[in-house]
């Protein structure tokens, strides 16, 4: 039961592991604790699945040239600016 425990992780802790393995690569420990984590929790399981399509379609979309070098034209920057605007003086001050 204590190597259970030392090889476990919290559905928490294997979600923070799931993002940073999209940005590098996972110490060897942190790769098993993920692993071992991901075959025993089906909810992880399915996050990580749909964290790789999300980062999949991203990256699919950036290498696109045409999403590259499309710009914003000033009308549409200062209606974003503007809602920016708005959206940020509607949240309230503690």
């Amino acid at each position: 039961m204590k190597i259970v425990r030392f090889i476990s992780i919290s559905c928490k802790e294997s979600t923070q592991l799931s993002t940073k393995k999209l940005e590098q690569k996972l110490s060897w420990k942190e790769a098993i604790l993920l692993q071992f984590h991901i075959l025993i929790c089906t909810p992880c399981r399915y996050f990580q699945q749909q964290v790789n399509a999300i980062h999949s379609s991203i990256r699919n979309l950036i290498s696109n040239d045409k999403i590259l070098n499309t710009k914003l034209s000033e009308e549409k920057k200062i209606d974003m600016q503007a809602a920016l605007n708005k959206a940020q003086s509607e949240i309230p001050s503690n």
